[in-house]
Parts: C-alpha cells; structure tokens; sequence
C-alpha cells in the first residue's frame, strides 16, 4: 500500500523530504518522534537494527500510524540523514572553516562532516544503505545527500563565486557518496575520504584553484 508522505509544518526546508500536503501540529510531532525513534535505533545498531516495528513502539503509536507519514523504512532514514545534515550545516554555518584558500576550507568543512560520521558511525551506516537501497524511497536519501553537500559547499564558499556551483554540488554529491561507502566499509580512511573530496574541488577550479592553494602552502622544512 502506497502513502503520500506529508508537509511537517513549521519545519527548516532541508530537514524534509519528499513534502506533498499539510499536516497539523499533533501530526507534525508524531512524525517527528518517529524520525528521533528511528535516528536513535540507527545510532545504537545501524541499518538492520531500524524496523517499523520497533520505530512505531518507540514513538508510541501503531505501525499503521508510522505508515500514514513514511513509505518504508528508506523514506524514513532518508529524513533522518536530512535532519541530521541539517544539524551539521548549522553547525558549519555557526563555525565557519578557516583557510586562506577555498580549496583549504573546503577540506576543513569535509573534515568536520567526515569526523562525525566516524564518530557516529553506526547512523552513517544506516544512512549509506538507506542510500543504496533498490526501494524506491530510497531516491529521497540521494536528493538528500546532494542537497546536503551543496549545504556544506555553502559553508566553505560563502559568498565567493564558485564557478557552476550546481553542477559541482552534484559531481561531489557523487565523491561524497563513494568516499562515505568507502570509509564505512573500512577501505578507506577518514583523512583519505576528505583529501579525495579537495581534490575534486581543486580540479573544478583549475587552475586559479591550484595557483592559490600552492601560494597558499607553507613549503617543508629541509626541501
């Protein structure tokens, strides 16, 4: 049985997903308890530890309740990955990343995101799989992650102009991805996943990228 997913009123753009129609505020708090129950069943086992079942027992109401707001399981974690998105974009948005270069604050802003998910790293599991996942909902969580990584390009760039800003917000959503796959399956580190993103962002600004950042870079003692 198919369930549109519903407008949470009063809620910050990028922290919903997938918006359709109104709802009240009671119904607005019901599915906001279901996205804390099923953050905090993700936080303490990962992808398979989070199930409608137990989400809905959580939150104090029925499964078919829980159903009336989230298509699957997938819909549901891809809210939970915006939400928490949310959360660390007003985090950057409140720190701002130091670096005499764009390409130095942007590898300081994916640092931060990338020291999270390390630190949580049972809910970026989830968030991976939810992700990856054949469901259809789980289109919701790829716009999500695309939409966060512009958030966070947001947070480096400021106000300088980032040359087709669009278009490379959804290339690294792409490096994003991969790097998260990548460092939650143990193939790669947290330190590697980030200087693989400011590669990517060196190569999008070419040579002006390369020429500030090389200013930019003390040379090494002894060389």
């Amino acid at each position: 049985m198919t369930h549109k997913p519903e407008t949470e009123v009063g809620s910050a753009p990028e922290a919903t997903l997938l918006l359709a129609r109104r709802i009240t505020a009671a119904q607005a708090a019901r599915r906001t308890r279901a996205i804390e129950a099923a953050r905090h069943l993700a936080e303490e086992g990962g992808y398979a530890a989070v199930n409608m079942t137990d989400v809905a027992l959580r939150a104090g109401f029925g499964r078919a309740t829980l159903y009336r707001y989230f298509a699957s399981k997938d819909h549901l974690l891809a809210e939970v990955t915006a939400r928490w998105g949310a959360e660390i974009i007003a985090d950057l948005r409140a720190r701002p990343p130091r670096g005499a270069t764009a390409v130095e604050r942007v590898a300081g802003v994916f640092g931060r995101v990338f020291q999270v998910a390390r630190e949580k790293s049972r809910l970026t599991e989830a968030a991976v799989a939810a992700a990856l996942s054949s469901d259809p909902s789980a289109v919701a969580s790829w716009q999500s992650s695309t939409a966060l990584v512009e958030g966070y390009l947001d947070s480096a760039f400021g106000g300088e102009p980032f040359p087709q800003r669009e278009a490379a917000g959804r290339v690294l959503g792409y490096v994003f991805l991969s790097a998260l796959i990548l460092m939650t399956s143990g193939r790669v580190s947290a330190e590697d996943a980030v200087a693989q993103l400011a590669t990517a962002v060196q190569l999008m600004l070419g040579e002006r990228g390369r020429a500030t950042s090389h200013r930019s870079r003390p040379k090494a003692r002894g060389k």
